[in-house]
């Protein structure tokens, strides 16, 4: 997240509260969406902190490594984070893990967007 925009959170309630309301929003149907389907328990002390390990994948990503975090990262981070603190084993994991079962996910390749700046 820009510092920017940041601030601006902090200092323009009326648009703290829009971001949160339809961010928010988005995940937890995001999260139902995949209740609804079976792919995870429909309740876990972990629920809770989904928006926050996401929104934090997010940002981290071009914090640490200035790339923008794309499909393949998203997909490894959820295998690798998301999924194992639900309980939940990845559909994924047996045919992109290594021998070893980890997934270099700061070697993607392919798909790593620059952040301009």
């Amino acid at each position: 997240m820009e510092p920017g925009l940041l601030r601006a959170l902090h200092t323009h309630p009326e648009l703290a509260s829009a971001l949160r309301k339809s961010g928010r929003g988005q995940l937890d149907a995001l999260v139902t969406r995949a209740v609804g389907r079976g792919e995870l328990p429909s309740t876990h002390p972990a629920s809770g902190y989904l928006p926050h390990l996401l929104l934090g994948a997010l940002i981290t990503r071009s914090l640490l490594e200035g790339v923008l975090a794309d499909r393949t990262f998203l997909h490894h981070f959820v295998d690798a984070v998301i999924l194992p603190a639900l309980g939940v084993a990845s559909p994924r994991q047996d045919q992109e893990a290594g021998s070893d079962g980890h997934v270099e996910v700061g070697r993607t390749g392919g798909g790593r967007r620059p952040i301009r700046g």
